[in-house]
């Protein structure tokens, strides 16, 4: 069985799509478009393509959610520097959970995009968008981070759901704790 892609075009317009006009701010550019998709692959932040590069690059469901992970932690106010290592070696499933999709949600996005594959021959541009899956808007989660500036340039990054546990005593002590441990492997 083949692997079910879009193409890098197609990619921004079906983001774009799922990420609507909620993000729009002068601070960051909330509709991607192929620019910014390989530059985003560049840094890391993006899975490589399927294919290798241009023409022949294809990109499936993964790509999608990480582009829209993407768009929604700068929302968020957080760097692109600091999305790196949230995203990092994320599975298809964990991008789901962390954007508040749900596994039908996911099954129904690659069951179409199958769809959209098998009948490309037969389709008309005007309608290849026209059907998507509906974006769980009660199930996205606002995700919030402890950001622990260690030294300049360090920054130990948790999410408050993890760290719930803790006390702000607490908290303190565990920062702390590792500005020492920063500042011993630092030397």
């Amino acid at each position: 069985m083949s692997q079910k892609t879009w193409k890098l075009e197609e990619l921004a317009e079906k983001s774009q799509q799922f990420l609507g006009a909620e993000g729009e701010s002068n601070r960051i550019q909330w509709k991607p478009n192929g620019r910014q998709i390989r530059y985003y692959t560049t840094l890391g932040l993006l899975d490589k393509p399927f294919g290798g590069r241009g023409q022949g690059a294809t990109y499936g469901p993964k790509h999608l959610l990480q582009l829209i992970a993407i768009k929604r932690l700068q929302h968020q106010g957080l760097k692109l520097s600091k999305i790196q290592p949230i995203l990092a070696g994320l599975s298809t499933q964990k991008l789901t959970e962390l954007l508040g999709y749900s596994q039908e949600w996911l099954e129904q996005l690659q069951t179409e995009l199958e769809s959209e594959n098998d009948n490309e021959q037969d389709r008309e541009d005007t309608e290849f968008w026209s059907v998507i899956p509906d974006v769980p808007k009660d199930e996205v989660p606002l995700v919030t981070y402890c950001h622990f500036e260690l030294a300049p340039g360090a920054t130990f990054v948790a999410s408050q759901t993890a760290l719930s546990h803790l006390d702000e005593e607490k908290r303190q002590e565990l920062a702390d704790e590792l500005r020492d441990v920063w500042q011993k492997y630092k030397q």
